[in-house]
């Protein structure tokens, strides 16, 4: 059986072939501030010759450049470029370290690790991979069903909390769709039946920093960061508006800053949103 793990830091997912994590962030696969870089998923525990890898960059600046701590191919070996890059598993067991660095010489780093399937026999049904931890909503994790015989047929413990793409065939995807741990079936057509228990935090609720603020009335500004929530963040002012935002409302991303109109003695009110809740903030002037 392979096996697959990966940080709670992130959502993953995994074929026997190829592993791929969709992270819960832009559509672009940055964040576009450029004041977040990571790699998604952050650890995986491949266990045989030819397992694959999808690695993926969030933040950071392009242009990106990929690197490997163990070069000898022998270990493993990185293809690809920009965003998205595959590591295959080579013959040797051990640890190797997948580093990326931006233009501004950030870097961010993945860890593999390469140990032996001591599963026997093959003919037992598995599931590939066989834990995940989906940290957002949305978040999707891909499932392959590994030997068993004849059809396979997938099914959830609870529908509330996810979804997949189908109930038959070889693969699946599953997309997180509230907090609460999940349990994922796969059952063949002989009767066997395997288990994969998929982990769903809660999400920190939206918050933004600070909470209130003093601004001067000459042009004062004021930076303004949220938190939590489901990572897709709006922003805009609660009218009337006695300042302008930067970027210009409604803006998208982690923090705006505030500029208070000049000789403008009014306070504002800053209201974020990321679809599910609203979090304020309070602009006063002196």
């Amino acid at each position: 059986m392979k096996r697959l793990m990966f940080s709670t830091a992130t959502a993953a997912l995994a074929t026997i072939g190829i592993v791929l994590l969709t992270p819960g962030c832009n559509d672009d696969g940055g964040n576009p501030t450029g004041d977040e870089f990571r790699v998604t998923p952050s650890s995986a525990e491949l266990s045989r010759d030819g397992d694959a890898l999808v690695l993926q960059a969030v933040g950071g600046l392009e242009p990106l450049e990929w690197t490997l701590s163990d070069t000898n191919t022998a270990m493993g070996t990185l293809s690809g470029s920009g965003r998205t890059v595959t590591y295959t598993r080579g013959a040797r067991n051990g640890a190797n370290v997948v580093q990326v660095t931006d233009s501004r010489t950030w870097t961010a780093s993945a860890t593999i690790i390469q140990t032996t399937d001591s599963t026997t026999g093959t003919s037992s049904l598995a599931v590939s991979p066989t834990t995940a931890t989906l940290s957002e909503n949305r978040d999707t994790a891909v499932f392959i069903a590994n030997a068993g015989s004849g059809a396979y047929t997938w099914t959830i413990a609870d529908a509330r909390l996810g979804h997949l793409s189908s109930r038959e065939g070889k693969q699946v995807v599953y997309t997180r769709d509230r907090p609460g741990n999940n349990t994922l079936t796969l059952r063949d057509s002989s009767g066997q039946s395997t288990t994969v228990n998929i982990a769903q935090p809660a999400v920190a609720p939206l918050a933004v920093s600070p909470a209130s603020a003093s601004v001067s009335t000459n042009a004062g500004t004021q930076v303004f960061t949220v938190s939590g929530g489901t990572g897709t963040y709006t922003w805009s002012f609660a009218p009337p508006a006695h300042g302008t935002m930067v970027p210009p409302a409604p803006a998208a991303g982690s923090s705006i800053v505030y500029v208070s109109n000049v000789g403008d003695t009014a306070g504002d009110v800053i209201q974020v949103t990321d679809g599910v809740s609203t979090a304020f903030a309070t602009v006063t002037k002196h």
